[in-house]
């Protein structure tokens, strides 16, 4: 990926007014034919060695009152590297809920496949240090891909995800599992798409409020491992009580939070029309944000010189406004 140039981290501004003298008759007679007015837009633009940008343009000129306002930026510049090695694990639900039509009469599994594919060929392709691997879940785990750069690898196997009739929601064993496969200390990300609330865990026959426990506990231990948790959840059922007395939806909340105000990492709570759209903008744009290291630069000291000739500074006032 070209290295982009991210401005505007830091901006110092510094306006020079340039006020015609008008004051005595003298000066007054003398100026008052003098009409303002520019004629080419020019702007002058300086690099800094890389870590700043210059530039000088004037921005409004008033021929009624006499006044030219010029504008001096200096910009921050921050170069993105992309040196250090990030590893990604797409969690995927294939719990039986996963074999529903949902868009165009396709199931939401290959709704969400497609997209979870699409969305690795677009990382891999954009990015030279990370490498994926594929996690399966519904009442246990597996692993269908470990960590590769090979798309092809990483599109069959998630192609060959696919959805048992019936099958349950174990998302702690998902994560656990792939928690257990990243190999190193930082930049791990783990990208989590399902399609229902938590209704297994390691302890079978457990309460529903023992597999929110659970699972919130392996979230938990992501958090405390350094790992970036993105998740993405489509719509599930607030009306029919599925366990306990809970609803899907009072389970997903309790243990995901809101998109809002989530309780681990990054939450999206989508409907299943927008699956593709969430996973290839909003979840690309908050993996890239992790996968992207930045080089700190800042700018100390700044001193800007300006040099007009004798005309300008004998016949104008010159006040400087600096703006952080």
């Amino acid at each position: 990926m070209n290295k982009k140039i991210l401005k505007n981290i830091i901006r110092i501004i510094v306006i020079l007014i340039l006020i015609l003298f008008i004051f005595g008759n003298n000066t007054y007679a003398k100026n008052n034919n003098i009409t303002l007015k520019q004629v080419k837009n020019n702007v002058c633009e300086i690099e800094l060695d890389d870590t700043g940008l210059f530039k000088k343009r004037i921005i409004s000129v008033d021929d009624v009152n006499k006044e030219v306002i010029m504008q001096m930026d200096i910009e921050n510049v921050e170069v993105e590297k992309q040196t250090e090695p990030v590893e990604i694990f797409f969690v995927i639900d294939n719990s039986g809920s996963m074999n529903r039509l949902v868009v165009n009469s396709y199931t939401r599994q290959y709704v969400l496949n497609t997209a979870a594919k699409n969305l690795a060929n677009k990382i891999i392709s954009e990015f030279s240090n990370v490498k994926i691997g594929v996690v399966e879940f519904n009442n246990s785990a597996s692993i269908c891909c470990g960590l590769t750069r090979d798309i092809n690898n990483i599109t069959n196997a998630i192609n060959s995800i696919h959805a048992p009739i019936g099958a349950g929601t174990n998302t702690q064993e998902g994560v656990e599992l792939a928690h257990q496969q990243f190999t190193i200390e930082k930049n791990k990300i783990i990208i989590l798409l399902t399609d229902g609330a938590p209704n297994h865990c390691s302890i079978y026959g457990a309460s529903e409020g023992i597999v929110i426990y659970k699972t919130q506990e392996a979230l938990q231990h992501l958090v405390d491992d350094n790992i970036d948790l993105i998740t993405v959840l489509t719509e599930v059922d607030n009306i029919d009580l599925i366990k306990d007395g809970y609803t899907e939806k009072q389970i997903a909340d309790r243990v995901f939070g809101t998109q809002g105000n989530p309780n681990f990492g990054e939450f999206y709570y989508v409907s299943d029309n927008s699956i593709e759209d969430t996973i290839l903008n909003s979840v690309y744009s908050s993996a890239s944000k992790y996968i992207t290291n930045y080089m700190s630069n800042t700018l100390f000291n700044i001193n800007m010189v300006d040099t007009f000739p004798n005309n300008i500074i004998e016949n104008y006032d010159i006040e400087i406004i600096k703006n952080a």
